[in-house]
């Protein structure tokens, strides 16, 4: 009797936490945290950019034609219209109950949503290279 006790007992502290618990884990509900709190900082940079492209637009009307303004003004709102998208599909795919319906895939969704916020920071680099090379061409 004590010896099957002890073979159970060992038997389950051994399997039964990584069966019970194996969706759930502190590296990944940490990481789930981690792209989120990313994704709401590039929420605010984005909406900081959109201000930020308004102002730049009327800096480059002062010191170069309305044309050239024209497509300065397209080419940032096109930059960060994608932004916005991966921003929007990060939210999406980073709603609870989302991720725990998707079940085995929910780790693969945060990796993704975690590309597209690196894409997303690339996005807001090549805004400023590209802000950048416009001033140097109209001085």
């Amino acid at each position: 009797m004590k010896k099957s006790f002890l073979f159970f007992s060992v038997f389950f502290f051994m399997f039964m936490p990584r069966c019970c618990f194996a969706e759930i884990s502190d590296g990944a509900m940490l990481t789930n945290v981690k792209v989120l709190e990313m994704n709401e900082l590039l929420e605010l940079e984005s909406v900081r950019l959109w201000g930020t492209v308004a102002e730049f637009v009327f800096l480059v009307r002062e010191r170069a034609s309305d044309e050239y303004a024209g497509g300065v003004e397209k080419n940032l709102q096109s930059m960060l219209k994608k932004a916005e998208r991966l921003i929007d599909a990060n939210k999406a795919n980073l709603k609870e109950e989302y991720l725990i319906g998707m079940g085995e895939l929910a780790p693969m969704i945060v990796y993704d949503s975690a590309v597209n916020c690196n894409e997303i920071i690339g996005i807001f680099d090549s805004i400023g290279r590209y802000k950048r090379r416009v001033l140097l061409e109209i001085w």
